[in-house]
């Protein structure tokens, strides 16, 4: 028999945008923009040097969202000998040197996704992110699982998927759920699923650190 539990999802990897109007813009400390501007520098740097990498490949599309048609470029960069995916940049294209979302992948060395890094920003309010999320992934067995933080260090969610002693799990959980209880799963798969996690993202919220031993991982 599978296990699922299903949570309000804040998975925000793909997001439409928002307006001002719809959503308000982040309303953080000085020291916070300060912070969530850095680390979109941190990832667009990280992308500048594939940019001129001859092992990177790249491809580009338009898009756009409703009311909004055309309104990115978006660009992929891919390892050229794997065929990974190491980056997604979504360019405004009125305004080719500015980016709306950014999405970077953290390989290790066998091929394997360690952490990937999201940000976007409010299509009329640029002060700072309204996103900016580093989510860190593990396998166990049949099990894979992510959970995601802000770059402050604040659990968002959790996500497993796979099976566990048999069983089926969609495992889907919001921190932020005061009804979720660990008691609520079957003994052990907590832990099967999340155990390897580190309880914050720690090092992996510098990006460009991250990226510093080869062209691309």
């Amino acid at each position: 028999m599978g296990f699922k539990v299903l949570k309000a999802l804040a998975v925000l990897t793909v997001l439409l945008p928002t307006t001002a109007a719809a959503q308000s813009a982040p309303g953080e400390s000085r020291s916070q923009v300060e912070r969530l501007n850095a680390f979109a520098d941190d990832l667009l740097a990280v992308v500048a040097r594939w940019k001129a990498s001859e092992r990177v490949e790249t491809s580009s599309r338009s898009g756009g969202y409703a009311r909004m048609p055309g309104y990115f470029v978006e660009e992929t960069f891919k390892d050229g000998a794997s065929g990974r995916v190491l980056a997604k940049v979504r360019w405004i294209a009125e305004q080719p040197d500015t980016a709306h979302m950014i999405e970077v992948f953290l390989h290790d060395t066998t091929g394997k996704l360690v952490a990937d890094y999201y940000v976007s920003y409010l299509v009329d309010h640029r002060n700072a992110p309204m996103h900016a999320l580093v989510n860190l992934h593990a396998t166990n067995g049949g099990l894979q699982a992510f959970r995601q933080f802000d770059i402050f260090g604040e659990l968002l969610f959790e996500r497993c998927q796979g099976t566990f002693a048999g069983d089926a799990v969609d495992l889907n959980i919001d921190a932020f759920d005061p009804s979720f209880s660990k008691s609520q799963l079957p003994a052990g798969l907590y832990a099967a699923c999340f155990g390897a996690l580190p309880d914050t993202p720690g090092a992996f919220a510098a990006p460009s650190e991250q990226f510093k031993s080869t062209d691309t991982q």
